[in-house]
């Protein structure tokens, strides 16, 4: 149960991540 608790925020963690180079493409990518 602890594993898929940590699992979880892990995926969590990933979305947010995504979500806010989404929300601000200048952040991640240097390029633009």
């Amino acid at each position: 149960m602890h594993r898929y608790y940590l699992n979880l925020i892990n995926t969590v963690d990933i979305l947010t991540l995504e979500f806010e180079s989404a929300v601000k493409p200048g952040k991640s990518d240097p390029t633009q």
